[in-house]
């Protein structure tokens, strides 16, 4: 992957936020405040979660910096937040249908 790529990757919250656009709700969590908290910490991941009319949506980083998105109990994992954004969307009009 280019440098530039890298620079064009989603993260956690802009992923999150492009959820909420679609289908409403209200975001909780995000990064802890670092200031006491070494990265290796399992309390210092990344999570956010996503509540809204159809069930939850909930992020999670972990520790070789894979994302894990759990979409009512259907699990997501991989490193590319705005691939992974089409494939949520996809499972949600699917179950729609």
């Amino acid at each position: 992957m280019s440098w530039f790529g890298i620079l064009k990757m989603m993260i956690g919250r802009q992923f999150m936020e492009a959820l909420q656009e679609e289908l409403g709700g209200k975001l909780s969590g995000g990064m802890p405040d670092t200031k006491h908290v070494s990265w290796n910490a399992p309390i210092n991941r990344e999570s956010r979660q996503l509540i809204y009319d159809g069930g939850s949506i909930k992020l999670d980083l972990q520790k070789d910096t894979k994302y894990k998105v759990n979409v009512n109990g259907k699990l997501f994992i991989g490193y590319n937040l705005k691939t992974m954004l089409g494939e949520v969307l996809g499972y949600l009009e699917s179950r729609e249908e």
